[in-house]
């Protein structure tokens, strides 16, 4: 057997061994370049950052979409609380103050409670009306401005006495407050 052709075979795969690396890049480089690869690379990384800016992107507006989603439901809450409170106004309490006499500081006054007595069959003294039941339902105040107690104790008889159907109470403030009147 001759060695030589041997030899050759040894000589060549240590040639080869030394070149493959070599000789790998410039195959691969060059099938990369007829196939596209790099510009496929490029596509492949612009369209990861575009992925990245889009994830940024959904986070951002899904923060905004729950600030939005908490402010419509405080907002629908407050619609609901005002239409309650339109449909269901709130009762308001009027004082009926009836004051007789001019006002004077330095004379003073009295306060009295009107109070309406049962209504009897015959209709009320005078001008042949009633006292007003709804006006009536519970005692009002009356403050009469006078010199002293005779005095304003007898105007306010003269208005709201028992002859039209009424009964008068002396109070004081803390019967007054007391009373709610």
């Amino acid at each position: 057997m001759n060695p030589a052709p041997l030899l050759w075979l040894i000589g060549l795969g240590i040639v080869m061994l030394l070149l493959t690396p070599r000789i790998h890049r410039v195959v691969i480089a060059g099938l990369a370049r007829r196939l596209g690869v790099a510009e496929t690379n490029q596509g492949s990384i612009d369209a990861v950052a575009g992925l990245r800016e889009a994830r940024q992107h959904l986070l951002v507006m899904e923060g905004t979409l729950r600030d939005l989603t908490r402010e419509r439901s405080h907002l629908k809450d407050k619609i609901a609380g005002a239409q309650r409170d339109i449909a269901a106004p709130r009762r308001e309490r009027v004082d009926l103050v009836f004051e007789l006499g001019t006002p004077r500081p330095d004379e003073g006054h009295c306060l009295f409670a009107a109070v309406r007595l049962p209504a009897q069959a015959h209709i009320g003294a005078g001008n042949g009306r009633l006292p007003d039941p709804d006006v009536w339902r519970q005692a009002r105040l009356v403050r009469v401005w006078g010199q002293n107690a005779n005095l304003c104790l007898s105007m306010a008889e003269q208005r709201f006495g028992s002859k039209r159907d009424f009964q008068l109470i002396p109070i004081d403030e803390h019967q007054r407050t007391r009373l709610h009147l």
